[in-house]
């Protein structure tokens, strides 16, 4: 339950991310980036669902009748299909919102080169070991999350800048041009 509680509270904040880089100017990548997570997230979801019923369901069998049901090895490997799908679209969309905070003046450039390096980083972990725990695709937003809360790198977007300070603009006349 943990985990599809994360699954919805990181949609709401890349939402809330997505709304930010927009505002900024940048429209391509924090779009490709939403879509993909959400996309993702739906099978992760689909995928605890599973674990949630199905294991169950089938460990109660197995003890009752001391046989697998048959259809739940095939399950499994959907169950799989769907978690490695959801883990390439997870790095693809960190490294769409990394392009999306180089393009823009959001955050410091530094956490977009390191989403990018991240996202490339768990690829290459995930084809390597064949799986990775889910906790590693929610450590990039939840930093980013972070700094957007941290006063000293919140920086205005090209809807909302800094209001310049007010000067009068009333020229200063001499009493010696008065007479």
């Amino acid at each position: 339950m943990l985990f599809i509680s994360g699954v919805v509270v990181t949609i709401v904040g890349l939402v809330m991310l997505t709304s930010l880089l927009r505002d900024a100017g940048e429209r391509a990548f924090s779009q490709l980036g939403l879509v993909a997570f959400v996309f993702g997230a739906v099978l992760w979801v689909i995928t605890l669902a599973f674990r949630l019923s199905v294991d169950p369901w089938a460990a109660q069998e197995m003890a009752r009748t001391a046989v697998l049901p048959d259809f739940y090895v095939p399950l499994t490997l959907w169950a799989h299909a769907l978690f490695v799908i959801y883990t390439v679209l997870a790095f693809l969309a960190l490294a769409a919102y990394g392009g999306a905070v180089l393009s823009t003046h959001i955050l410091p450039q530094w956490m977009g080169w390191l989403a990018l390096v991240y996202s490339l980083a768990g690829l290459g972990l995930f084809a390597y070991a064949h799986d990775v725990p889910p906790l590693l695709h929610y450590l990039p937003p939840t930093v980013i999350g972070i700094l957007l809360l941290l006063r000293r790198y919140q920086r205005p977007t090209a809807g909302h800048r800094e209001e310049e300070p007010i000067v009068d603009q009333t020229p200063v006349v001499s009493e010696r041009e008065i007479s």
